[in-house]
């Protein structure tokens, strides 16, 4: 599923951080079929279109998205046998970041982080959220974002650049 809206948050986030935005968002949903396969099935795609997006719309602006597998073997390993086999010639906008903090307990299992330069464009993550609204822990569930203004903002610049 994809879904664009605008965002509105309560909590303050610090300076450049604005609490209304808009988020073009994806969510996918499989049963877990083992081995983290669905997770890593799920992943692929997710990356591929967000890296399709990237390449189009900023291919100046050197987009990376960075990859966090939090204390799951499987998924690191699925991470270097199928995701990044998965998504070939593309590999070198896949950046490892195995310390990352930021939305552990948020994301569970893997988390990603979308960027172009140093612009933070959006982020994602697997989460329980099918699990529990199923009550079935065989749910998983992979959502991504990005910040359209922001992406837009970069594009203008580009264009205008040129």
């Amino acid at each position: 599923m994809a879904a664009c809206h605008r965002q509105l948050r309560a909590q303050v986030f610090g300076p450049g951080a604005a609490a209304h935005f808009r988020l073009f968002a994806l969510v996918s949903s499989a049963r877990d079929s083992g081995s983290g396969h669905t997770e890593a099935s799920m992943l692929t795609r997710h990356l591929a279109y967000w890296l399709d997006a990237l390449e189009t719309l900023l291919p100046h602006r050197q987009p990376h998205i960075e990859l966090s597998a939090f204390d799951h073997p499987v998924l690191a390993e699925r991470l270097t046998d199928t995701i990044r086999p998965g998504l070939a010639d593309r590999t070198a906008f896949l950046l490892d970041k195995p310390g990352r903090t930021h939305g552990r307990g948020y994301y569970t299992g893997f988390a990603l982080r979308i960027t172009a330069g140093e612009t933070e464009l959006g982020d994602g993550g697997l989460t329980t959220w099918t699990a529990q609204l199923t009550h079935d822990a065989k749910e998983r569930c992979l959502v991504s974002c990005i910040a359209t203004e922001r992406l837009t903002t970069l594009a203008e610049e580009a264009s205008s650049a040129v």
